[in-house]
């Protein structure tokens, strides 16, 4: 008798199922990407504006105020980082989807609609990536592909004085480069013929504010098989 109960109970259940609405599975959200500041006062997120483009918006954690902090009414903001200087965060937007990334400093702090951001990079087809950010430093490491649309060059933005200085010159590897805490790059990666995916670190001859991607600068350091990769994550941890 359990049985039949049951089975007429799931019959009933399947038949009164309303089908979900197709903007609430394809709609855009209503807030997307929350971030907490690294000194715990501000909440950032997404979220559109009133002509429905996406933009950066702040809530005071203790006072609940809630302020629009950049002013865009053309493009969407795509992503958004807190940095280790206070009131400042970097973000990004592309070109009509074009995943070619404009990267863009903004000081929150500064009186609306005057908080013009600065721009790190806006040059056409260069693709704009974050490549560490420790927040807690003034400095970050940027990627670019200003040469090579293949490879990102790394460059170290210091966030006081907006200077861009590149302390990696690459030419061979794609942009899987980990980084240490303390901002130093520790890891790249390239695969074999084979398949493998092979990681080196920097030898003794680099020099690790000018690198290079000559062969000569880099050593193995781990070589992962092809059945092994899908298994296989970096974790950096020495702080």
């Amino acid at each position: 008798m359990l049985r039949y109960f049951l089975a007429i109970t799931f019959l009933a259940s399947f038949i009164n199922a309303q089908i979900i609405p197709r903007d609430q599975l394809f709609s855009d959200p209503k807030y997307s990407s929350v971030s907490l500041s690294p000194d715990g006062s501000i909440i950032a997120y997404l979220a559109p504006n009133e002509k429905g483009i996406s933009n950066i918006f702040t809530k005071c954690v203790t006072c609940q105020h809630t302020k629009v902090v950049t002013f865009d009414n053309k493009r969407h903001i795509n992503g958004f980082q807190w940095t280790g200087v206070p009131n400042v965060m970097l973000y990004y937007q592309d070109l009509d989807g074009d995943e070619n990334y404009k990267l863009y400093k903004l000081n929150i702090t500064n009186p609306s609609p005057q908080n013009e951001p600065h721009i790190i990079s806006d040059r056409p087809g260069v693709k704009a990536a974050i490549i560490a950010n420790n927040l807690v430093d003034r400095r970050v490491l940027i990627g670019l592909n200003d040469e090579n649309p293949a490879y990102h060059n790394v460059y170290e933005l210091d966030l006081y004085t907006n200077e861009m200085t590149r302390i990696f010159h690459n030419k061979r590897f794609p942009p899987q480069i980990i980084v240490d805490n303390d901002l130093q790059i520790r890891l790249v990666a390239e695969e074999a013929d084979d398949g493998s995916l092979i990681y080196l670190r920097p030898s003794s001859k680099a020099n690790p504010r000018k690198l290079t991607s000559d062969k000569d600068t880099w050593v193995q350091y781990l070589k992962v098989s092809p059945e092994d990769r899908p298994l296989t994550l970096e974790l950096i941890l020495d702080n």
